[in-house]
């Protein structure tokens, strides 16, 4: 992510945009989903530069990103998972919500909330690692109405 004067994370302008797709030869559409082959095939940074590229060049509306690079990292975790189907639980929560009617990107945040909180609880210290089953579980218990936008 780049700095306003302040040192605030900003997210790319539409030129930046434009030009991390160029660069990468690749262009991420979360309505759509990578690739997995092409997806898997890319470096943590260019995943997240893809994501923040496509963020910054959508038109589409999009809640309030405070913190963009971090909301990249979310999605390129969502998406490494559901490209390497593990855990399945991600693969099938992404189909499971949006055979509900949520479009993918919602269902991304959705399970990107997951992946926040699991990350959250890591960092507390609160868990003993990553709990697989505790994780899945989590997964089913989100609900499509709970991320319509």
């Amino acid at each position: 992510a780049r700095r306003d004067g302040l040192g605030a994370e900003r997210s790319p302008t539409m030129r930046e945009a434009a030009h991390a797709d160029r660069a990468l030869g690749f262009y991420y559409d979360p309505l759509v989903g990578p690739d997995a082959e092409v997806w898997l095939s890319l470096d943590d940074q260019e995943r997240i530069a893809a994501v923040l590229a496509w963020h910054a060049a959508s038109p589409a509306p999009h809640p309030p990103t405070p913190k963009p690079t971090l909301h990249a990292a979310l999605h390129a975790v969502v998406e490494n998972q559901a490209a390497a189907n593990d855990p399945a639980a991600v693969t099938a929560t992404l189909t499971r919500l949006c055979d509900a009617g949520l479009t993918r990107h919602e269902a991304v945040h959705a399970i990107a909330s997951v992946v926040g909180d699991a990350l959250q609880s890591a960092l507390d210290g609160a868990s003993g690692g990553f709990d697989v089953e505790a994780y899945a579980r989590d997964m089913r218990a989100l609900e499509p109405g709970d991320w319509r936008t």
